[in-house]
């Protein structure tokens, strides 16, 4: 668990949220030497964090569908010729 300030918390929450969401560490807040919050993930750490895949096929479809894919491969390698 991290221990900060209100004022350091305040100054850096954006740095405190990352470390509370991709390490699963606690941070503790003081104010005036008070414990008066604590941030903490809401994910389990304990399960993996999945990321699926199969609906990413075809993705940017749209933007190679009026280029010509190997003519602008030809003139690009034309060019470091």
């Amino acid at each position: 668990m991290k221990i900060v300030s209100a004022v350091e918390a305040r100054k850096n929450f954006g740095h405190l949220l990352n470390l509370v969401s991709l390490t699963h560490t606690d941070v503790l807040i003081e104010r005036a030497g008070k414990k008066i919050a604590r941030l903490t993930s809401v994910v389990n750490p304990e399960l993996p964090l999945k990321l699926d895949l199969r609906k990413a096929k075809g993705l940017g479809k749209e933007v190679w569908a009026d280029i010509h894919a190997d003519e602008y491969v030809e003139k690009e390698r034309a060019q470091w010729e």
